[in-house]
């Protein structure tokens, strides 16, 4: 068991803004200046969590002109945060 990934991985889950990244990019593509409008946080901010995120493999930046968007990464571990957070929403909807 790796328990320093995991500590990391639930760390990433423990900031409100990162949940709010990783659920706008499970449904599609976004660029930084999407996020920061629909996070109402600085750019910096949400580029320092998009880094987070990045640093464990779950999102990637494409850059385009003047303009970096953010997508996330297919991997068992996002597919299971995607199951994870969409019946955490759903129930918080119900």
């Amino acid at each position: 068991m790796d328990y320093p990934w995991l500590a990391r991985m639930f760390r990433a889950l423990g900031n409100p803004v990162r949940i709010e990244i990783l659920i706008r990019l499970a449904q599609g593509p976004l660029c930084v200046s999407d996020l920061v409008r629909y996070t109402s946080h600085r750019q910096a901010y949400v580029s320092q969590q998009l880094m987070f995120l990045r640093s464990l493999g779950w999102v990637e930046a494409n850059k385009e002109g003047w303009t970096v968007c953010y997508r996330l990464i297919e991997t068992s571990e996002t597919q299971w945060l995607n199951h994870l957070l969409e019946e955490m929403c759903s129930k918080t909807i119900a």
